[in-house]
């Protein structure tokens, strides 16, 4: 059985976000480890790991491991196109990529969903990016 990849996966996005010159220009500069509290103002969009899971994929002698990583925008500025347009960075830098994983080799990174909708707070625009990974160590 592979060596878990979550955690490398994680710290491989959030170093690939860090370093991102668009989503910089959006005001996304960290991928954090919790959801906004609603009662604190939002003064810039926020970017939050959300659900994640995975499933073993050895084959042929090749340890292997599927991670599907949920990444969960947040925005409280009037509209969803703020939203929309940090999605549309995060496709362009994870969809297709070869992160660098430690311990782990990419074999593929795709974006399975992405959704976008308003929280019961009537002001809280959430974006939902679903990523899977596939990894070999």
């Amino acid at each position: 059985m592979a060596a878990d990849a979550t955690l490398a996966i994680r710290k491989a996005i959030v170093s690939a976000v860090k370093g991102d010159p668009a989503l910089a220009a959006l005001g996304v500069t960290n991928v954090l480890d919790f959801s906004p509290d609603r009662t604190v103002p939002m003064t810039a969009p926020l970017v939050v790991f959300g659900a994640r899971f995975a499933v073993t994929d050895d084959l042929h002698g090749i340890l292997g491991q599927e991670t599907f990583i949920h990444l969960d925008v947040y925005d409280r500025s009037r509209g969803s196109v703020l939203v929309d347009q940090i999605l549309a960075a995060l496709h362009t830098l994870l969809h297709r990529s070869r992160l660098t994983v430690v311990g782990h080799e990419v074999m593929a990174a795709f974006r399975v969903l992405q959704r976008v909708n308003v929280e019961t707070d009537g002001v809280t625009v959430h974006g939902l990016a679903q990523y899977r990974f596939v990894t070999h160590e």
